[in-house]
């Protein structure tokens, strides 16, 4: 029992350490945690985290953006370029 204690301990530490700013970054980091966690051991390209307001979270390494746009295209979104260059 002693050692599932310690295990789960230093697996708390180790993902706080690499996921902790985005973690704690949100209010519920449970939440966040089991977000983070389905979308590092599937091939999904992003997870919903909320329903009220929606809410996903994606991997930055990946395709991040695009994944984003394409979900909101796919949604009917039309997306726009906007220059911030002051002329």
């Amino acid at each position: 029992m002693g050692i599932i204690v310690i295990v789960a301990i230093v697996v708390v530490v180790v993902v706080s350490i690499y996921y902790g700013k985005t973690l704690f970054q949100e209010e519920n980091p449970i939440i966040m945690a089991k977000s983070i966690l389905k979308l590092e051991m599937t091939t999904h390209e992003y997870v919903k985290i909320s329903t009220a307001p929606d809410r996903f979270i994606s991997n930055n390494e990946s395709k991040g953006y695009t994944v984003i746009k394409n979900y909101m295209d796919h949604l009917g979104w039309k997306s726009t370029r906007i220059s911030l260059n002051h002329v």
